[in-house]
């Protein structure tokens, strides 16, 4: 049986929405630990931008997308209990979002809105906003 996901949010703001979903395994394995894994992807489309004929697909993940999946998991990974054993995927997907947009701000209210929905064991929600002075 294939895990489904537990929760899903999406939080923009003027500009820019971003898409969380968690999946939880709902089968806890004899020698497991805490399994957290964190995605973000912020995707050419959500820019706008249509990859020409040479770069049909894309890439590996970009230094942006690497440093906003580290925020998020460093954010949502202290507020599980210490106890708890499952292996959880969180995925931020970006839909839409322009030059200066905080996506990674946006990832991390959706990731927690959406654990908070999942029904796993979870401390708080967590939000953040950042302001640029």
């Amino acid at each position: 049986p294939r895990a489904s996901a537990q929760g899903s949010a999406v939080v923009g703001d003027q500009v820019s929405s971003v898409l969380a979903t968690v999946v939880a395994d709902p089968k806890v394995k004899a020698e497991s630990h805490f399994n957290l894994k964190v995605e973000f992807a912020q995707k050419g489309w959500s820019q706008g931008f249509i990859p020409s004929s040479v770069m049909r697909r894309e890439g590996g993940a970009t230094d942006t997308e690497i440093l906003g999946a580290r925020l998020v998991d460093r954010v949502i990974r202290p507020l599980f209990p210490q106890n708890f054993e499952q292996e959880i995927q969180v995925i931020a997907t970006v839909l839409a979002a322009e030059d200066k947009s905080d996506t990674e701000i946006l990832a991390v209210n959706a990731a927690s809105t959406a654990l908070m929905l999942s029904g796993l064991p979870w401390e708080d929600q967590r939000c953040c906003r950042c302001y640029r002075g």
